[in-house]
């Protein structure tokens, strides 16, 4: 997969805006009112990614309507409030395929999101040393 050149984004609300809206996320929560803060979360957060240039470059390239590999957008995040951020929620903006559909689903051009925590120098790998991989699974509790 490629990875699209680094670019810069800035969010459109404060923390305490981001923190109400998602207590409208969990499940406890009326259902009306957790289905539109996902539409609307998504939304505004496809929007925050369309910001980025590199992406809106990487998607229109032919290779990928040809049936070529997907995308990899990896998120490199310094803080602990944009890690809350659920970018999987994303739907696609203008400018990226499948507009008004979740970004991740949409099948035009496939994009894997990963995220990674901005790290100090002394904190980075060194060459050749490698790390386990992780991998985080996430389902809906059951409800009986």
């Amino acid at each position: 997969m490629r990875k699209p050149p680094a670019g810069d984004c800035t969010r459109s609300f404060e923390h305490n805006q981001f923190l109400y809206r998602l207590k409208d996320l969990y499940y406890k929560r009326d259902e009306s009112a957790r289905e539109f803060q996902l539409f609307d979360m998504g939304r505004t957060i496809g929007v925050l990614l369309g910001q980025i240039p590199g992406l809106i470059a990487e998607v229109s390239r032919e290779e990928y309507r040809k049936g070529g590999e997907g995308i990899q957008l990896q998120l490199i995040l310094s803080s602990s409030e944009l890690a809350l951020l659920p970018f999987e929620l994303a739907l696609s903006s203008e400018g990226l395929p499948g507009a008004g559909l979740p970004l991740v689903l949409q099948s035009d051009v496939p994009i894997c999101i990963t995220r990674e925590v901005r790290r100090s120098r002394h904190q980075t790998r060194e060459e050749g040393q490698s790390q386990p991989s992780r991998i985080l699974f996430a389902w809906p509790p059951r409800q009986d």
